[in-house]
């Protein structure tokens, strides 16, 4: 018996010889499975809530809560609901059935008493291309991640940047201005406004943030798009004054910018506005 298991399999069924069997089907021929077993929906709720399961094999016509309603209930668990699920039945059989069965959202169906070579296909494939598509999310949320790093990253560099130039040109404009000064504080007050690209950092705050953002314009559909980008950047975790920086706004600009946003939030005194943006 290995000493860790790959997979874990959770057998619903009230009829103790049929558990018994597919338990022995699957362990004599896979032995990387760890096989639970449980007579009834509510026994399997709480095996649920105890294990982490990989594939459940669920029998359809059971005392209480069957098959199919277990089915339902478990494709509406946010926790539950991609745990891949073979109908296991043995008076369920016809092709009524079956499109039921795949339409509550069974990944399989299969005949009782199955071969014991079948059940095991079935049971691999299902975890295999289950593994696959886990992977394919895994990956796409490191690649998510990355890029939200990437601008973070630009967004701070970018405040940096604003920051020393507004200490330069307020020395620059202590003294006399006129000649290649003049022209190096206009350069400067140029460079400050990076007009473009702060338009296409806008375009990826929007949308590596989308989510965020549909969800606060839904919460609060009276908040500008100026205000909305205001969150956005609190939601980042971005400070006080690298905001100021990067949206080039006075510290009194940006205390009335908060107090809108209160007021139209309708916070409470106690409550922190960026805490609340991090929870919406």
């Amino acid at each position: 018996m290995p000493s860790e298991y790959q997979y874990s399999l959770l057998i619903v069924d009230d009829n103790p010889q049929n558990r018994l069997l597919a338990v022995e089907q699957l362990m004599q021929q896979e032995e990387t499975y760890k096989i639970l077993a449980a007579p009834s929906a509510a026994i399997a709720d709480k095996l649920l809530e105890r294990y982490a399961i990989d594939l459940i094999l669920l029998d359809w016509e059971m005392p209480g809560t069957n098959g199919i309603s277990f089915l339902q209930k478990l494709k509406a668990h946010p926790q539950q609901q991609n745990i891949p699920v073979i109908m296991y039945t043995g008076i369920m059989t016809s092709p009524e059935s079956l499109r039921e069965a795949l339409d509550a959202g069974a990944a399989d169906f299969l005949r009782k008493p199955a071969d014991p070579i079948e059940l095991l296909a079935r049971c691999r494939s299902i975890l295999s291309r289950d593994q696959y598509y886990k992977a394919l999310i895994q990956a796409e949320e490191e690649r998510s991640r990355f890029k939200l790093q990437e601008l973070s990253a630009s967004l701070i560099q970018i405040a940096q940047q604003k920051r020393l130039l507004k200490e330069i040109l307020d020395e620059l404009e202590q003294l006399e201005s006129h000649g290649p000064l003049l022209q190096l504080q206009q350069k400067i007050k140029h460079k400050l406004k990076v007009e473009g690209n702060w338009s296409e950092l806008q375009n990826r705050i929007q949308l590596l943030h989308q989510e965020f953002i549909k969800k606060l314009e839904s919460t609060h559909p009276n908040i500008s798009q100026e205000e909305l980008i205001y969150c956005t950047l609190i939601y980042m975790g971005l400070d006080q004054k690298e905001i100021m920086d990067i949206l080039d706004i006075s510290p009194e600009s940006a205390l009335r910018n908060r107090y809108r946003l209160r007021q139209k939030m309708q916070l409470h005194s106690q409550e922190r506005l960026e805490e609340y943006l991090k929870n919406i």
